[in-house]
């Protein structure tokens, strides 16, 4: 059952690095998108002020990612601990980290890219509304 789940987690993972080298180039286009309209919002008086932006989302990141170590932590915690009869080897904790993380830094991508454009959003209705 181990090899099953490893090697679905594999396969996981290498379509995640795939489809993002498909969509790589239109990741690039959404970023120039998101400078022409920031050109634009600058001429409408409503320009977008980026150190805060940074700032928000640095803070954001951050916290997911204190928010999972911790959850990491504890499931660790509790599998090696509570769960006697069950043999943990550090080398399937450590493919298990390594896995989360993973996942982690694509739900990170989604939702920068998520609040980016929701601020652009944002100070668009500010200008019309």
């Amino acid at each position: 059952m181990e090899n099953g789940y490893m090697f679905c987690e594999y396969m996981v993972t290498n379509m995640a690095i795939v489809f993002g080298l498909v969509v790589r180039h239109q990741v690039v286009d959404t970023f120039a998108l998101l400078s022409e309209i920031d050109v634009q919002l600058s001429v409408l008086q409503h320009s977008i002020d980026h150190s805060r932006q940074h700032r928000l989302l640095s803070v954001f990141c951050g916290g997911l990612l204190g928010s999972f170590l911790a959850l990491l932590i504890v499931t660790i915690h509790m599998v090696t601990s509570c769960a006697e009869t069950f043999d943990t080897p550090v080398l399937d904790m450590m493919a298990l980290a390594i896995s989360s993380f993973g996942f982690l830094l694509q739900i990170v991508q989604f939702s920068v890219m998520v609040l980016l454009l929701l601020s652009r959003y944002n100070a668009i209705n500010k200008s019309f509304g």
